[in-house]
């Protein structure tokens, strides 16, 4: 998987999963997400009003929370290839 850094905080892999890092004092954390969802589906899935305990449709999915980069590119990759 091919990855281009967009900016310090975030690198998005050729096939549209993203990798975000996040500083908390001294700690450096990495996020995974999956790929996007279009905005026109997501436009579609959205409603007016949510009750409690409804699931609020996202643009991405989190795959988890990772010490290191590397880890958290596998994990896109591992999603990848499911």
């Amino acid at each position: 998987m091919n990855w281009d850094r967009k900016d310090d905080y975030y690198m998005e892999s050729t096939t549209g999963y993203r990798i975000s890092k996040l500083y908390t004092g001294d700690v450096c954390t990495y996020y995974a997400w999956g790929r996007g969802v279009a905005r026109d589906m997501l436009n579609h899935l959205r409603k007016s009003h949510y009750g409690l305990n409804d699931a609020v449709p996202q643009e991405r999915v989190l795959l988890g929370v990772f010490s290191t980069a590397q880890e958290a590119m596998s994990a896109c990759e591992r999603a990848d290839k499911a």
